[in-house]
């Protein structure tokens, strides 16, 4: 990507896919991105972890449960291997991990137990990345995803006009989790963001 567009634009479209912690990039790019409250979306994360098992759990639905699981399996190893083991790939690795083995033994588990659980073994291997300003940063998104995005997207949701016979309107289904995701994320992250770059990312929530 970088020798086909350049080292602005081709390392932009590489963080895009496998995160900048591996792809040179121009601090006033990253500055944009973080005042725009974009800067997730250069860090290889759950979100890139997500799509990739998706993908690979629909691909290879007929092949029955353990060829299943070996393939997700793959994908998790070349998702780490590809992004390198930073906090934030490490957390949606471990996360991704416990909660696919979980499913395919049949039982639910709590997410915040699992972003606990996966927290907590990788202080036990480094307890250094407490400090590192993406693992706060992921850790900390996570939880006010897991916590107040539902709360928030319920409050939004009763306020907004409903549809013929009380039902829920367009905006109530497809507005509502649109704005609280968002919301949720930055709300939990403001002080982490103040604290590390003295910026509050006014547009995250539209941008995002």
């Amino acid at each position: 990507l970088i020798a086909q567009a350049g080292p602005e634009r081709g390392g932009l479209l590489a963080a895009l896919v496998i995160g900048c912690a591996v792809v040179p990039l121009p601090a006033s790019l990253n500055d944009s991105f973080r005042a725009s409250g974009l800067s997730h979306a250069l860090a290889a994360s759950g979100f890139h972890l997500t799509v990739l098992l998706g993908a690979t759990l629909a691909m290879t639905r007929p092949l029955g449960r353990l060829p299943r699981l070996g393939c997700a399996a793959g994908a998790i190893l070349l998702f780490l291997l590809l992004a390198g083991p930073q906090p934030s790939v490490v957390r949606a690795v471990l996360m991704g991990a416990l909660t696919l083995l979980l499913l395919e033994l049949g039982t639910k588990g709590r997410p915040l137990g699992i972003l606990a659980l996966s927290v907590v073994a990788m202080l036990l291997l480094r307890p250094d990345w407490l400090l590192d300003v993406g693992f706060q940063l992921s850790v900390v998104a996570t939880a006010g995803l897991l916590i107040s995005a539902s709360p928030l997207e319920r409050a939004i949701a009763s306020r907004l006009p409903t549809g013929r016979q009380g039902r829920p309107g367009w905006m109530s289904t497809s507005l509502a989790p649109a704005l609280a995701v968002p919301l949720a994320a930055s709300l939990w992250t403001l002080p982490l963001q103040l604290l590390h770059f003295g910026v509050v990312p006014i547009y995250a929530v539209p941008a995002n």
